[in-house]
Order: C-alpha cells, then structure tokens, then sequence
C-alpha cells in the first residue's frame, strides 16, 4: 500500500490467499490498478496490462486521490 503514497498504480497477481485477494479487490474497487489471475501470469498479460496503466492516466489520478485521503 506505500505505492499508493507516490500515485503508484498496481499491477497485482494475488494468488489464492485470501488477504491478497482481498487487497487486489481493493485495488480494482478503487480503480487504482489491475488485477491479473494466475492463469493470466504471463508476459503478455503483464505487458497489456502495464500498457493500460501507462496510456490511462486515470489509475495514476486515483492512486493519488487514494493517497491524500
């Protein structure tokens, strides 16, 4: 959660704990990055995926927000 500190969007692979998943619902809840499923961890997902973050200001902007609240 310090990313969110510095406007750091995420890019999250929670696994099958709970906990985890449960912040990478946050995440995507909050609009503050994306989830990816473990069957989805592979370069091309995470590349896409970290494209999406680049490209859409927006997660960057709702890191922030998250952060000064």
């Amino acid at each position: 959660m310090d990313g969110f500190i510095y406007g750091i969007p995420h890019l999250v692979c929670p696994g099958k704990n709970f906990e985890r998943k449960y912040n990478a619902n946050s995440v995507e809840k909050n609009k503050t990055g994306i989830t990816i499923g473990l069957s989805e961890f592979r370069t091309d997902v995470i590349k896409d995926a970290i494209d999406q973050q680049i490209i859409k200001k927006s997660f960057h902007k709702n890191a922030e927000n998250l952060a000064n609240h």
